[in-house]
């Protein structure tokens, strides 16, 4: 199963690429340890000490075994103390290698007899890679956060103050006519309202409005005025509903008008444009940082959406899966043979039948073998049988000679000897392979020879 082991591999995995910018190979590809191609990332240009190498190469071991067992290890080999502060003990094996560097003392500073300044001086120390990255993420977290406030986002939302006609009633019942000489700091023109408070076209903007239109509108107006003996003074208000569906509020008291207009509404944003396709060499190199880590149904998922996309045939879909399948089937050997609930497995065998519906032979030859020993599902020979027969249907002579032996046998299906005798004929005849000498030996035994 899985265990700390596996999300140090990915760990490491994920280290190496970013210090190479190469996708290590997979553990899987990587078995056979005498042909292990990971080239170590000293060798790629990285900046490291022996023993960081080391560190990070055993973290990327094909064994489960030969890695470190927990992220405090790892820790501890890349930077010489313990998660707590304390000094690293390396495991006996781990053997003599550089020294993990530490912070180095800044010299005493000592005056220059030499007044020339260096020109040397004045330049800065390359940023590493990582160095880069960070300050970019920090740009770019301080220029979303500016755009965010500058937005109103992050200032809560912004409301508008907008008077209605019941507030606008009560206010022109609380004008008093003492306060005419304020109103007449407004310098309103009293020339342009009619005797009922009402607001006339104004003449004077750049716009002309249409006069059967303002006539229209003055006829479904509705107005109501309220008096007030205060000092002898009058209070008029009346309201006008524009054809624009807005609201216009009219405020008249001693020949002065107030008038308050609704705030336009505000355009509506474009939608945003759709992102742009993954490239098929992004793709591609999702699929290997996948495989490298072992997220099989990911790996598949990215096949798939290649094929939407049109990268790849239906064709190319099913071989692919059957591949994503085949190593998911070979972890699963690796680390919980046996356990047929397994997800590694049970992804092996969706991915078979997947691929069987693409009409991939690969995908038959695979799930006869699951159903001849087990895999996941429960030992069935007659479906064995079923998935081998439509494989030899398609020309293959290996698979015919499997057909004949459960018909030999009656294995699955009920014995049947010419019907064996004739798919061990098409044997032959589609070219048997490795199994020709088999094919011939049993022909000849149920032939009576």
């Amino acid at each position: 199963g899985q265990g700390a082991w596996s999300d140090l591999y990915s760990l490491c995995a994920t280290l190496y690429y970013c210090l190479t910018g190469r996708v290590p190979v997979s553990a899987i590809k990587r078995s056979d340890e005498e042909n292990d191609t990971l080239v170590p990332p000293r060798q790629l240009g990285a900046e490291l000490t022996q023993a960081q190498e080391r560190a990070l190469m055993k973290g990327l071991a094909v064994r489960a075994a030969d890695r470190w067992q927990s992220m405090g290890e790892l820790y501890g080999a890349l930077y010489g103390v313990t998660l707590d502060g304390q000094p690293w003990t390396p495991p006996e094996d781990w053997g003599a290698t550089e020294p993990v560097p530490g912070p180095t003392p800044e010299p005493d500073p000592t005056p220059d007899p030499d007044p020339t300044p260096d020109p040397e001086e004045n330049k800065k120390a390359p940023l590493s890679k990582g160095a880069k990255g960070g300050i970019a993420a920090a740009c770019a977290a301080v220029v979303l956060t500016a755009v965010l406030v500058g937005s109103g986002i992050l200032n809560g939302d912004r409301s508008q103050n907008v008077i209605s006609s019941g507030d606008a009633s009560q206010l022109s019942q609380g004008i008093d006519t003492s306060q005419e000489d304020q109103e007449d700091e407004q310098s309103e023109d009293t020339s342009r309202l009619d005797p009922d408070g009402l607001i006339l076209p104004d003449t004077s903007q750049d716009t002309e409005e249409d006069p059967d239109e303002i006539t229209q509108e003055d006829e479904g107006k509705e107005s109501s005025g309220q008096s007030q003996g205060q000092g002898g003074g009058t209070a008029v208000q009346s309201s006008s509903q524009p054809s624009s569906g807005g609201q216009t509020q009219t405020v008249s008291s001693g020949g002065q008008s107030q008038t308050q207009t609704p705030t336009p509404q505000p355009e509506p944003e474009p939608e945003p444009e759709p992102e742009p396709a993954p490239t098929k060499a992004e793709l591609e190199s999702q699929i290997e940082s996948y495989l490298a880590s072992n997220q099989f149904s990911q790996a598949a998922q990215t096949y798939r959406q290649m094929n939407d996309l049109g990268y790849i045939s239906s064709e190319k879909l099913g071989s692919s899966l059957v591949d994503v399948g085949g190593d998911a089937e070979y972890y699963w050997t690796e680390t919980d043979y046996g356990n047929n609930s397994s997800p590694y497995v049970k992804l092996a065998f969706d991915l078979y039948t997947e691929a069987a519906g693409l009409g991939c032979t690969q995908a038959y030859s695979k799930l006869a073998y699951c159903y001849d020993y087990g895999r996941y599902v429960s030992r069935d020979p007659a479906q064995a049988c079923q998935w081998w027969t439509r494989l030899a249907n398609t020309g293959d002579g290996p698979a015919c000679y499997f057909v004949a032996e459960y018909y030999a046998d009656g294995n699955g299906v009920p014995q049947d000897i010419p019907a064996a005798i004739d798919w061990l004929n098409k044997c032959l005849e589609y070219g048997a392979s490795y199994m020709e000498s088999d094919a011939r030996e049993l022909l000849a035994e149920l032939q009576g020879g």
